[in-house]
């Protein structure tokens, strides 16, 4: 019980920040050719590749429901390797921005999460659909991201879908009993969570300091390098 509390207190313990305005997105469609460039320069030509199956996602998800479009970008996205903040970056804890997460191939929960909810947003999903949950992974005793998706509905209140790296396949949040919720946020706020999709508001979302930093690093395409070399891997 004292561990499970520890890690409560550690998740929580990144709301460091001075209150706000509430952030935006720094993400458009001119952004693209650059970012695919800057991919390819900093990371290499597998990397590259990546970038363009990206493209392709976006390209052939455009004009498909949002149902579809969440199941497309989970797959997409859980093809890439789970790598520890620690060993990937050098960090206890690193927050990867879309560029680097695809750039370096793999990463760990928070990454898989950031990079399914930008992409969401930039296939057209309203953010106010989309919370990004933490919780605690029973099953293996450490705090874990989900993206909840709650339907064009916009209806905090009804169950909403959890996109997952750990259960690969999309499902209710009734349908996970491994995931016990501790909080969620989006562009603008922060909920203590007791059930995924409600709880009480606790906060601005620019408190998260590692939220800001991807938001800061999307705008500026700054994609810092990874201490591990996936790609250099067999």
């Amino acid at each position: 019980m004292q561990k499970k509390y520890l890690m409560i207190a550690s998740a929580l313990s990144i709301l460091l920040l001075a209150f706000k305005p509430a952030m935006s997105l720094h993400f458009s469609k001119s952004d693209i050719p650059i970012l695919v460039n800057k991919i390819k320069e900093r990371f290499g030509n597998k990397a590259h590749q990546r970038a363009l199956d990206w493209i392709e996602l976006v390209k052939s998800t455009n004009d498909l429901s949002p149902e579809q479009q969440i199941v497309r970008v989970n797959d997409f996205f859980n093809q890439l390797r789970f790598v520890p903040d620690e060993k990937l970056w050098g960090k206890r804890d690193y927050w990867a921005s879309l560029a680097e997460f695809i750039g370096a191939g793999g990463g760990d929960c928070e990454d898989f999460t950031l990079a399914k909810f930008y992409t969401l947003v930039y296939l057209g999903i309203d953010p106010k659909a989309l919370k990004l949950v933490y919780v605690n992974a029973i099953e293996y005793e450490q705090a874990h991201m989900v993206l909840a998706y709650f339907g064009d509905s916009l209806d905090r209140s009804q169950e909403p879908l959890l996109l997952d790296n750990l259960d690969k396949t999309i499902k209710k949040a009734s349908l996970r009993p491994d995931l016990e919720p501790i909080y969620s946020f989006d562009t603008e706020e922060i909920w203590l969570t007791k059930q995924i999709g409600q709880g009480n508001r606790i906060g601005n979302a620019t408190t998260i300091k590692p939220w800001v930093q991807v938001i800061k690093n999307t705008e500026n395409m700054k994609m810092n390098m990874p201490i591990l070399r996936l790609d250099e891997m067999k």
